[in-house]
């Protein structure tokens, strides 16, 4: 996030991230011994683990529009975030803030940082 290339450039006119990126989205992965138990985490967690060579080292929109789209974990510049959703989205009026704020925010893809998800820990 501290990089140069990286510091988010808000329009003030907009309130939108237009050069930079708020958010840094990394490759998430699914912890091995939860990505069989259930049939959902086994139509959605693919094999699991981490296998840095077949997982996320590119994305579409990344490498042709210099922005990633955002999925829920990523790491922020709290500032940025603050100053640019502040008041925009009301509560309860959206079912995914995701997409949303990644528009605002401008979200770049960071391959090389990979997110253990451990959303299937409560999964019995």
């Amino acid at each position: 996030m501290a990089h140069i290339l990286n510091t988010p450039i808000v329009d003030s006119q907009k309130n939108i991230v237009v050069d930079g990126y708020g958010i840094m989205q990394p490759r998430i992965g699914v912890n091995l011994d939860i990505s069989y138990k259930t049939l959902f985490t086994k139509i959605f967690a693919g094999a699991g683990g981490t296998d840095s060579y077949t997982n996320a080292i590119s994305d579409i929109y990344q490498d042709n529009f210099q922005e990633g789209i955002f999925t829920g974990k990523g790491i922020y510049d709290l500032k940025t975030y603050e100053t640019v959703l502040e008041k925009q989205i009301p509560e309860n009026t959206v079912l995914s803030h995701d997409l949303l704020e990644g528009c605002y925010l401008r979200c770049g893809l960071v391959s090389d940082i990979l997110l253990m998800d451990r959303l299937s820990n409560q999964i019995q």
